[in-house]
């Protein structure tokens, strides 16, 4: 079958159109759950001095404690750094974190 330069590109025009079409109807998970988020408990800052300033230090945070904030900011680490932070949150929730960060010359 030899197509013509107009039919070569109508069909796949067709195509994507249809399923265009057919794509706003796709939903993912469940839809009574609409509107709800998951992993909330990543949202926590684990660092004890950002966290105590209620992250009003997001621009000038360097260091380690950068990686929650202000990710840029860990390019100011200057050496070896090693943070545990052991927190207490509510009653009986308890969050623990660890961070490592070396400098790479």
């Amino acid at each position: 079958m030899v197509m013509n330069k107009y039919t070569k590109h109508l069909i796949p025009a067709i195509l994507a159109g249809v399923l265009t079409l057919y794509s706003t109807s796709v939903s993912a998970g469940n839809e009574q759950r609409s509107g709800q988020a998951g992993a909330t408990e990543l949202l926590i800052n684990p660092w004890a001095r950002s966290s105590g300033w209620g992250g009003i230090n997001t621009a000038s945070v360097s260091g380690l404690e950068a990686t929650f904030m202000n990710v840029a900011g860990m390019a100011h680490t200057e050496n070896t750094e090693l943070i545990f932070s052991s927190t207490s949150w509510f009653s009986d929730i308890n969050i623990s974190a660890f961070g490592f960060s070396e400098i790479i010359r």
